[in-house]
Protein backbone atom coordinates (compact mmCIF):
# COMPACT_ATOMS: atom_id res chain seq x y z
CA UNK A 1 0.00 0.00 0.00
CA UNK A 2 2.92 2.34 0.65
CA UNK A 3 4.31 1.67 -2.83
CA UNK A 4 0.89 2.38 -4.32
CA UNK A 5 0.52 5.75 -2.58
CA UNK A 6 4.17 6.83 -2.42
CA UNK A 7 3.62 9.63 -4.95
CA UNK A 8 0.00 10.41 -4.07
CA UNK A 9 -0.60 10.41 -0.35
CA UNK A 10 -4.35 10.48 0.46
CA UNK A 11 -3.61 12.03 3.85
CA UNK A 12 -1.77 14.97 2.34
CA UNK A 13 -4.49 15.29 -0.29
CA UNK A 14 -7.01 15.22 2.58
CA UNK A 15 -9.01 12.52 0.87
CA UNK A 16 -9.00 10.64 4.18
CA UNK A 17 -8.72 12.14 7.65
CA UNK A 18 -7.03 9.28 9.50
CA UNK A 19 -4.49 6.62 8.59
CA UNK A 20 -6.91 3.94 9.82
CA UNK A 21 -9.14 4.81 6.84
CA UNK A 22 -6.44 3.99 4.31
CA UNK A 23 -7.22 0.28 4.05
CA UNK A 24 -10.87 0.88 3.21
CA UNK A 25 -9.94 3.65 0.79
CA UNK A 26 -7.32 1.42 -0.84
CA UNK A 27 -9.79 -1.43 -1.39
CA UNK A 28 -12.41 1.01 -2.66
CA UNK A 29 -9.98 2.47 -5.16
CA UNK A 30 -8.73 -0.90 -6.38
CA UNK A 31 -12.16 -2.48 -6.84
CA UNK A 32 -14.19 0.58 -7.79
CA UNK A 33 -15.07 -1.02 -11.14
CA UNK A 34 -16.53 -4.16 -9.47
CA UNK A 35 -20.03 -3.38 -8.22
CA UNK A 36 -20.54 -4.23 -4.57
CA UNK A 37 -16.96 -5.24 -3.78
CA UNK A 38 -16.18 -2.29 -1.43
CA UNK A 39 -19.42 -2.94 0.43
CA UNK A 40 -18.62 -6.65 0.78
CA UNK A 41 -15.19 -5.80 2.19
CA UNK A 42 -16.53 -3.31 4.74
CA UNK A 43 -19.32 -5.71 5.72
CA UNK A 44 -16.79 -8.52 6.21
CA UNK A 45 -14.61 -6.38 8.47
CA UNK A 46 -17.62 -5.21 10.46
CA UNK A 47 -19.03 -8.74 10.80
CA UNK A 48 -15.69 -10.11 11.97
CA UNK A 49 -15.30 -7.44 14.63
CA UNK A 50 -18.91 -7.76 15.82
CA UNK A 51 -18.71 -11.56 16.09
CA UNK A 52 -15.63 -11.33 18.30
CA UNK A 53 -17.09 -8.51 20.39
CA UNK A 54 -20.41 -10.29 20.91
CA UNK A 55 -18.66 -13.41 22.20
CA UNK A 56 -16.59 -11.35 24.62
CA UNK A 57 -19.66 -9.47 25.92
CA UNK A 58 -21.58 -12.72 26.42
CA UNK A 59 -18.65 -14.17 28.36
CA UNK A 60 -18.42 -11.06 30.53
CA UNK A 61 -22.14 -11.23 31.21
CA UNK A 62 -21.96 -14.89 32.27
CA UNK A 63 -18.97 -14.26 34.56
CA UNK A 64 -20.60 -11.17 36.09
CA UNK A 65 -23.75 -13.14 36.82
CA UNK A 66 -22.04 -16.15 38.38
CA UNK A 67 -19.43 -14.25 40.39
CA UNK A 68 -21.14 -11.01 41.44
CA UNK A 69 -24.92 -11.22 41.05
CA UNK A 70 -25.86 -14.82 41.84
CA UNK A 71 -24.43 -14.80 45.41
CA UNK A 72 -27.06 -12.19 46.38
CA UNK A 73 -29.85 -14.72 45.79
CA UNK A 74 -30.69 -16.87 48.81
CA UNK A 75 -32.13 -19.60 46.59
CA UNK A 76 -31.64 -20.46 42.91
CA UNK A 77 -33.67 -18.06 40.74
CA UNK A 78 -35.90 -19.10 37.87
CA UNK A 79 -34.38 -19.58 34.44
CA UNK A 80 -36.43 -16.70 33.06
CA UNK A 81 -35.05 -14.41 35.77
CA UNK A 82 -31.48 -15.46 34.98
CA UNK A 83 -32.07 -14.83 31.28
CA UNK A 84 -33.46 -11.34 31.87
CA UNK A 85 -30.63 -10.38 34.22
CA UNK A 86 -27.90 -11.62 31.87
CA UNK A 87 -29.52 -9.79 28.95
CA UNK A 88 -29.58 -6.61 31.02
CA UNK A 89 -25.88 -7.07 31.84
CA UNK A 90 -25.14 -7.55 28.12
CA UNK A 91 -26.93 -4.27 27.34
CA UNK A 92 -24.91 -2.47 30.03
CA UNK A 93 -21.62 -3.81 28.66
CA UNK A 94 -22.70 -2.89 25.13
CA UNK A 95 -23.43 0.70 26.17
CA UNK A 96 -20.06 0.89 27.95
CA UNK A 97 -18.19 -0.43 24.89
CA UNK A 98 -20.04 1.95 22.58
CA UNK A 99 -19.21 4.88 24.86
CA UNK A 100 -15.55 3.86 24.88
CA UNK A 101 -15.56 3.73 21.07
CA UNK A 102 -16.10 7.50 20.92
CA UNK A 103 -12.79 7.92 22.78
CA UNK A 104 -10.91 5.51 20.51
CA UNK A 105 -9.79 8.36 18.26
CA UNK A 106 -7.59 9.77 21.02
CA UNK A 107 -5.75 6.45 21.41
CA UNK A 108 -3.89 6.77 18.11
CA UNK A 109 -3.74 3.93 15.61
CA UNK A 110 -6.01 0.93 16.00
CA UNK A 111 -3.13 -1.56 15.92
CA UNK A 112 -1.19 0.37 18.55
CA UNK A 113 -4.14 0.67 20.92
CA UNK A 114 -5.25 -2.95 20.43
CA UNK A 115 -1.84 -4.57 20.90
CA UNK A 116 -0.97 -2.27 23.81
CA UNK A 117 -4.23 -2.86 25.66
CA UNK A 118 -4.24 -6.63 25.20
CA UNK A 119 -0.54 -6.85 26.05
CA UNK A 120 -0.97 -4.85 29.26
CA UNK A 121 -3.72 -7.25 30.37
CA UNK A 122 -2.51 -10.61 29.08
CA UNK A 123 1.19 -10.17 29.94
CA UNK A 124 0.68 -10.51 33.72
CA UNK A 125 -1.61 -13.50 33.10
CA UNK A 126 1.16 -15.27 31.20
CA UNK A 127 3.65 -14.41 33.94
CA UNK A 128 1.30 -15.88 36.57
CA UNK A 129 0.93 -19.07 34.53
CA UNK A 130 4.69 -19.44 34.09
CA UNK A 131 5.21 -18.77 37.80
CA UNK A 132 2.89 -21.62 38.75
CA UNK A 133 4.39 -24.02 36.20
CA UNK A 134 8.10 -23.29 36.54
CA UNK A 135 8.48 -22.41 40.23
CA UNK A 136 7.31 -25.15 42.64
CA UNK A 137 8.06 -22.96 45.65
CA UNK A 138 5.70 -20.19 44.49
CA UNK A 139 2.95 -19.34 46.94
CA UNK A 140 -0.23 -17.28 47.06
CA UNK A 141 1.20 -13.98 48.34
CA UNK A 142 3.98 -14.12 45.75
CA UNK A 143 1.52 -14.75 42.92
CA UNK A 144 -0.80 -11.94 44.03
CA UNK A 145 2.09 -9.48 44.45
CA UNK A 146 3.50 -10.39 41.05
CA UNK A 147 0.18 -9.97 39.23
CA UNK A 148 -0.54 -6.63 40.90
CA UNK A 149 2.89 -5.14 40.19
CA UNK A 150 3.01 -6.61 36.68
CA UNK A 151 -0.38 -5.12 35.83
CA UNK A 152 0.58 -1.76 37.35
CA UNK A 153 3.85 -1.67 35.36
CA UNK A 154 2.25 -2.58 32.03
CA UNK A 155 -0.73 -0.25 32.51
CA UNK A 156 1.62 2.54 33.57
CA UNK A 157 3.54 2.17 30.32
CA UNK A 158 0.30 1.93 28.33
CA UNK A 159 -1.24 5.08 29.81
CA UNK A 160 2.08 6.97 29.85
CA UNK A 161 2.64 6.29 26.16
CA UNK A 162 -0.80 7.74 25.45
CA UNK A 163 -0.14 10.88 27.51
CA UNK A 164 3.44 11.41 26.30
CA UNK A 165 3.52 9.96 22.78
CA UNK A 166 6.87 9.50 21.11
CA UNK A 167 7.19 11.04 17.62
CA UNK A 168 7.36 8.31 15.00
CA UNK A 169 9.51 8.81 11.90
CA UNK A 170 7.29 8.32 8.83
CA UNK A 171 8.41 7.18 5.41
CA UNK A 172 8.64 9.95 2.78
CA UNK A 173 5.48 10.60 0.79
CA UNK A 174 4.46 13.19 -1.78
CA UNK A 175 1.52 14.32 -3.89
CA UNK A 176 3.42 15.09 -7.09
CA UNK A 177 1.63 12.41 -9.15
CA UNK A 178 -1.88 13.01 -7.83
CA UNK A 179 -4.32 13.86 -10.62
CA UNK A 180 -7.28 16.16 -10.08
CA UNK A 181 -10.09 13.82 -11.08
CA UNK A 182 -13.06 15.81 -9.70
CA UNK A 183 -13.86 13.35 -6.96
CA UNK A 184 -13.07 10.20 -8.95
CA UNK A 185 -11.20 7.46 -7.12
CA UNK A 186 -9.03 6.65 -10.13
CA UNK A 187 -5.35 7.44 -9.64
CA UNK A 188 -3.68 8.51 -12.87
CA UNK A 189 0.07 8.05 -12.93
CA UNK A 190 1.98 10.80 -14.64
CA UNK A 191 3.73 9.72 -17.84
CA UNK A 192 5.78 12.89 -18.17
CA UNK A 193 9.45 12.37 -17.41
CA UNK A 194 10.69 14.93 -14.95
CA UNK A 195 14.00 15.47 -13.29
CA UNK A 196 13.89 16.40 -9.64
CA UNK A 197 16.57 17.12 -7.14
CA UNK A 198 15.92 15.98 -3.61
CA UNK A 199 17.75 17.11 -0.55
CA UNK A 200 18.04 14.65 2.31
CA UNK A 201 17.68 16.19 5.71
CA UNK A 202 19.64 14.35 8.38
CA UNK A 203 17.73 14.27 11.62
CA UNK A 204 20.07 14.13 14.62
CA UNK A 205 19.50 11.11 16.81
CA UNK A 206 17.93 11.81 20.16
CA UNK A 207 19.91 9.89 22.78
CA UNK A 208 18.00 11.25 25.77
CA UNK A 209 16.44 8.58 27.93
CA UNK A 210 12.69 8.24 27.51
CA UNK A 211 10.95 5.33 29.15
CA UNK A 212 8.03 5.49 26.76
CA UNK A 213 10.13 4.89 23.64
CA UNK A 214 9.69 1.16 24.20
CA UNK A 215 7.67 -0.45 21.45
CA UNK A 216 4.08 -1.30 22.29
CA UNK A 217 4.79 -4.86 21.16
CA UNK A 218 6.89 -5.34 24.32
CA UNK A 219 4.17 -4.41 26.83
CA UNK A 220 3.09 -8.03 27.21
CA UNK A 221 6.70 -9.11 27.77
CA UNK A 222 7.15 -6.36 30.37
CA UNK A 223 4.08 -7.42 32.33
CA UNK A 224 5.08 -11.09 32.13
CA UNK A 225 8.65 -10.49 33.32
CA UNK A 226 7.63 -8.19 36.19
CA UNK A 227 4.96 -10.66 37.34
CA UNK A 228 7.34 -13.62 37.21
CA UNK A 229 10.31 -11.91 38.89
CA UNK A 230 8.27 -10.28 41.65
CA UNK A 231 6.39 -13.52 42.25
CA UNK A 232 9.64 -15.49 42.61
CA UNK A 233 11.27 -12.92 44.91
CA UNK A 234 8.24 -12.54 47.18
CA UNK A 235 7.73 -16.31 47.34
CA UNK A 236 11.37 -16.87 48.31
CA UNK A 237 11.21 -14.20 51.01
CA UNK A 238 8.00 -15.58 52.48
CA UNK A 239 9.29 -19.16 52.37
CA UNK A 240 12.51 -18.07 54.09
CA UNK A 241 10.51 -16.28 56.78
CA UNK A 242 8.31 -19.32 57.30
CA UNK A 243 11.33 -21.63 57.51
CA UNK A 244 12.96 -19.35 60.07
CA UNK A 245 9.76 -19.25 62.11
CA UNK A 246 9.52 -23.04 61.86
CA UNK A 247 13.02 -23.48 63.22
CA UNK A 248 12.29 -21.11 66.11
CA UNK A 249 9.13 -23.00 67.00
CA UNK A 250 10.97 -26.30 66.77
CA UNK A 251 13.66 -25.08 69.13
CA UNK A 252 11.00 -23.84 71.57
CA UNK A 253 9.17 -27.15 71.43
CA UNK A 254 12.40 -29.07 72.07
CA UNK A 255 13.25 -26.92 75.06
CA UNK A 256 9.77 -27.47 76.51
CA UNK A 257 9.78 -31.16 75.53
CA UNK A 258 6.54 -30.69 73.58
CA UNK A 259 6.56 -31.95 69.98
CA UNK A 260 5.51 -29.42 67.39
CA UNK A 261 4.52 -30.87 64.03
CA UNK A 262 4.57 -29.28 60.60
CA UNK A 263 0.80 -29.59 60.45
CA UNK A 264 0.39 -27.56 63.62
CA UNK A 265 2.72 -24.91 62.22
CA UNK A 266 0.77 -24.61 58.97
CA UNK A 267 -2.49 -24.39 60.93
CA UNK A 268 -1.15 -21.54 63.02
CA UNK A 269 -0.24 -19.46 59.96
Amino acid sequence: MYAYYVDCDPLQERVVRNSDQLVVYFVTELFHDIPGMPGVFVASVLSGSLSTLSSMINSLSAVTWSEFVQPFFSRPPKERTVTLITKFIVVCYGIAVTAMAFNAESLGGILNALVSGLGAINGPKLGLFLLGVAVPSANGPGAVSGVILGTVASMWMFIGARIYPVPVAKLPLSVQNCAASNGSLTTVLSSVETTTTTTSRIVPANHSFNLYTMSFFYLAALGCIVTFVVGVVVSLLINAKRARSWRVRQSISKSSNEPYSQKQYETSL
